[in-house]
């Protein structure tokens, strides 16, 4: 008797319109499904030509792609149509088409993780492959156990149990398995307590800054403080900035770029103390401008000091000759001050305000420069800033892909791993880049700016109803807590 073999749709119970696509084949007039893991509107099916349409944009070609494979493997080997009885339908198989029909990559990237995890439990179990009948409560207390024995934090080990229920329950839902007992039935996912957001210390960021690192760690401690300057930026944006993404406006220097999770446009503000941190970057190529920038930099910290000092003056005309043999060590032609006695400051405010002039000029000339061999590094869309990731290897259409996931996370693994040397350098607990995030949201918070602009600030797609809000705000409450920084660093 010939055997036949078909792709169908099957509507869902809950729903006339949403449904799965199942292998039914038919042998002796009686027919079987197997659930291929794809969920779709029944809009979007050609049941002629056993094909999903284009309408369904971004999945139609993915699926197309495993329907063939599925029909061009039955088709040459009919014997192992039996293995088609939905009692024997295997866990991996199934799971592995469940994960393609993910729509996110980042999501997918963690189901496949979840799922590498359950591949090697069960070698390690001398087995290769398990069906939902042969499913127990045991394996599922052993899947359980073995998580957390090879190091995985409760949060990760929940996780990837979780995903392996939403399997069983996908497949329980699809009729494909009767439970008499629960494979879950002894495990508890108790929720977790809400935790602080680990953040770094005011102590931490000035230790990190006084010591005397070798260079490379130096280089990543500079990225680590321009990551939080710059808005506690996602590691995987931030490994990925190119000088494109940066842009001058009259007197300031702003970032621009979109979110990889969130796709949220972000136009943080860079305080030029936060620049001081791309030094060791630039000065690859420029060291002389490098130099001279920081020649310039240490004029601008003993003008503000003495600034400082001069708002604690009671003796105006004492302040007013201090402020002429403040002005000495400095270029004339630049920081001349008037040499009349009636052109001269008569109060501490007008001298106050004189040495800011002073002040500024010097900042316009910092700005500058950076504006001049930063310019010059934007020839090179592909060069990202801090060198940790190959930007020809990326797909720079905004586009996340696996292998660009992948990419990102060996960069990351590698800037953790620096940073845990630094902090063991300095006797502190070891930190990861994401703490960066943490330190500015509650650096905002600090600073008493409500959760709207602290959401915008950090880019959270969480609040809905208040979206079309956020997106129109204004940002200079964003721009003056930044130059606040400068108060730390």
């Amino acid at each position: 008797m010939s055997t036949t073999v078909k792709i169908v749709f099957r509507k869902s119970r809950k729903s006339s319109k949403i449904g799965h696509l199942h292998v039914r084949t038919t042998a002796n007039r009686v027919s079987k499904f197997r659930s291929l893991g794809i969920k779709l509107s029944a809009k979007h099916w050609d049941e002629a030509n056993q094909r999903v349409l284009p309408s369904l944009k971004n999945e139609y070609k993915n699926f197309n792609s495993e329907i063939s494979k599925v029909l061009r493997d039955l088709n040459d080997n009919q014997n192992n149509i039996t293995s088609l009885d939905d009692d024997s339908t295997t866990i991996l198989n199934y799971w592995y088409s469940y994960i393609k029909t993910t729509p996110k990559a980042s999501t997918e990237a963690i189901r496949s993780t979840a799922f590498n995890h359950f591949t090697k439990f069960l070698g390690i179990q001398g087995q290769s492959e398990l069906t939902f009948s042969q499913l127990a409560p045991n394996h599922v207390d052993m899947f359980n156990k073995y998580l957390s024995e090879v190091g995985l934090t409760p949060e990760s080990t929940k996780t990837y149990m979780g995903f392996l229920k939403a399997v069983v329950n996908k497949a329980k839902n699809e009729e494909l398995v009767y439970y008499k007992v629960n494979p879950f039935v002894n495990v508890k996912f108790k929720p977790f307590r809400n935790k602080k957001p680990k953040t770094v210390s005011k102590e931490f960021l000035k230790d990190i800054q006084d010591f005397e690192f070798k260079p490379n760690q130096a280089f990543v401690r500079d990225m680590f403080l321009f990551q939080i300057m710059c808005g506690g930026m996602r590691v995987g944006d931030f490994l990925m900035l190119s000088w494109n993404n940066v842009k001058f406006h009259d007197d300031e220097v702003k970032l621009y770029y979109r979110q990889g999770k969130s796709r949220t446009e972000m136009v943080p503000k860079i305080p030029l103390v936060a620049m001081k941190c791309l030094h060791r970057v630039l000065n690859e190529n420029y060291p002389a401008e490098v130099k001279l920038i920081e020649e310039y930099q240490e004029k601008v910290s003993i003008l503000a000091e003495r600034i400082k000092d001069k708002k604690e003056k009671l003796n105006e005309y004492d302040l007013f000759v201090e402020t002429q043999d403040s002005m000495i060590d400095f270029d004339e032609r630049d920081y001349r001050l008037p040499t009349n006695s009636d052109e001269a400051p008569v109060d501490k405010e007008a001298t106050i305000a004189y040495l800011n002039l002073q002040l500024k000029s010097i900042n316009k000339k910092i700005f500058k420069t950076y504006k001049e061999i930063i310019s010059r590094e934007q020839a090179n869309p592909q060069k990202t800033i801090f060198g940790f990731i190959d930007a020809s290897e990326i797909h720079r259409s905004g586009v996340v892909t696996k292998r660009s996931l992948k990419i990102i996370h060996r960069a990351t693994l590698k800037y953790n791993y620096h940073l845990k040397v630094i902090c063991k350098k300095l006797n502190y607990p070891p930190i990861t880049s994401h703490q960066a995030r943490h330190t500015y949201a509650q650096f905002l918070s600090d600073n008493n700016l409500n959760v709207y602009f602290i959401s915008k600030a950090m880019g959270h797609s969480s609040i809905e109803i208040t979206a079309n809000y956020l997106r129109d705000m204004d940002s200079s409450s964003l721009d003056k807590v930044n130059e606040k920084l400068q108060d730390i660093f």
